[in-house]
């Protein structure tokens, strides 16, 4: 089904509703809205590798690089609190792993649930666990 809108900065305006949309009118893009499919002309872009919903995707499927960036952000949290929380001797230790659980832990694993998880990324995670508890 070819539908007819108005193509203005990259959005497409179809009777009023607002599509986000790439392209130079090359190849056709399919838009989907309410269950129903249309063909619009435009091109969509390759990319190899890019973040939804805080996860990064990458063209081979892998999980390596998502990975990565959790154990980044994850370590910089756990830098940040090792000073005044992790190494403070006023907490008490059940108070520091809660802490590490909500912020830390959160962090780390947040969309493992789509990774795939090689040996490799176990024993990055395993490592990043240990040097974080010490």
């Amino acid at each position: 089904m070819l539908i007819d809108g108005e193509l203005i900065d990259g959005t497409l305006i179809i009777d009023d509703v607002l599509f986000d949309c790439l392209g130079d009118g090359e190849s056709p893009i399919v838009v989907t809205k309410n269950g129903d499919s249309n063909i619009i002309e435009g091109k969509i872009d390759y990319t190899e590798r890019f973040i939804y919903l805080g996860s990064i995707c990458t063209e081979n499927m892998s999980s390596e690089d998502d990975v990565d960036r959790r154990i980044a952000m994850a370590g910089k949290i756990n830098g940040a609190l090792s000073k005044c929380v992790f190494k403070n001797k006023d907490i008490r230790q059940k108070l520091k792993g809660q802490l590490y659980s909500a912020l830390v832990l959160s962090i780390l694993l947040y969309g493992c649930e789509s990774w795939i998880i090689t040996s490799k990324i176990l024993i990055k995670l395993s490592r990043f666990h240990n040097r974080c508890i010490r």
